[in-house]
């Protein structure tokens, strides 16, 4: 089996790079990021050395193709919101790849999608419902979706399933901290003894989940012939919590490892445009105020 992953080296993709190159199964894993070279040369001791690298270049400029490639696992996304130029390379870049994939026979294509295309709809959120996204990276996750979608409808021999998925967290080889990525974001800011400021009050709505989780549902769907995937999946906790809730066990388990930590951080609660953040109650940690 020869499975190709877009965004390899990435958060998602770094961790399913070592999960797929522990299968017996998976005969080539081919792992495709921007210069290449520069992977393929440093033998980064947190990526498998077996990995075959393929800068985006050489499908852009017909070098490559996707013969024998089974399985394409598309988890490359322009992430940084205030970059929509970023974003709008992104999703040619996706569309790009979802043709040479069909054009090239490919069985299946994975495509790593978001629950923020349900924007601020209640909880739960099923794959029946509307999108309806509210950020620029849930618009462009719902736009990946509707590209894919298209080509699949025209092309027989390659299966297109957009994974809805939650919010990620937890240990990988790459690990990013971003604006949009709250949970990361606030314990970077309690471990640096910075008060944690929550917008809307922290009533924003979360679903987590570990990201070695999300690394073993695309597994075990690679694993399932592609003829039997559905065209959406959400793939979640089915538990939502709130921003303030993950604020206060960040700051919970910082008492646990950091029991002598010298300023008590506390959570601010942002309650608009204007107006100061007002501290919530029972937000600081029981530290010593001593240096």
């Amino acid at each position: 089996m020869h499975i190709l992953i877009s965004g390899a080296n990435g958060y998602l993709g770094s961790v399913l790079l070592q999960a797929l190159s522990a299968q017996p199964e998976v005969e080539m894993v081919t792992a495709l990021v921007r210069h290449a070279r520069r992977f393929d040369e440093a033998r980064d001791h947190r990526f498998p050395a077996s990995i075959r690298w393929l800068d985006w270049d050489d499908l852009e400029c017909k070098r490559r193709d996707l013969s024998g490639v089974d399985i394409v696992c598309h988890l490359a996304a322009g992430r940084n919101a205030a970059n929509c130029a970023a974003v709008a390379e992104s999703l040619a870049l996706g569309a790009r790849l979802f043709r040479l994939a069909a054009q090239s026979g490919v069985n299946g294509i994975i495509n790593a999608s978001s629950q923020a295309v349900y924007g601020v709809q209640p909880t739960p959120w099923s794959e029946s419902a509307r999108p309806a996204p509210v950020s620029i990276h849930g618009m462009a996750k719902l736009g990946s979706e509707l590209i894919g979608a298209q080509l699949a409808a025209i092309t027989e021999d390659t299966r297109f399933l957009s994974l809805r998925l939650a919010k990620l967290v937890g240990p990988a080889p790459i690990f990013r901290i971003v604006p949009d990525e709250l949970p990361h974001l606030l314990a970077r800011e309690a471990l640096a003894g910075r008060d944690l400021v929550l917008s809307a009050e922290g009533r924003q709505r979360l679903d987590l989940m570990d990201v070695r989780d999300a690394a073993a549902v695309i597994w075990r769907l690679i694993r399932i012939s592609p003829g039997g995937w559905p065209n959406v999946m959400n793939v979640g906790s089915g538990r939502a919590v709130t921003a303030l809730e993950v604020a206060r066990v960040t700051l919970a388990q910082m008492q646990r490892q950091l029991p002598g930590c010298v300023r008590p951080p506390r959570i601010l609660l942002q309650r608009g445009a204007g107006r100061p953040p007002h501290e919530t109650s029972a937000c600081r940690l029981g530290c010593s105020s001593k240096p």
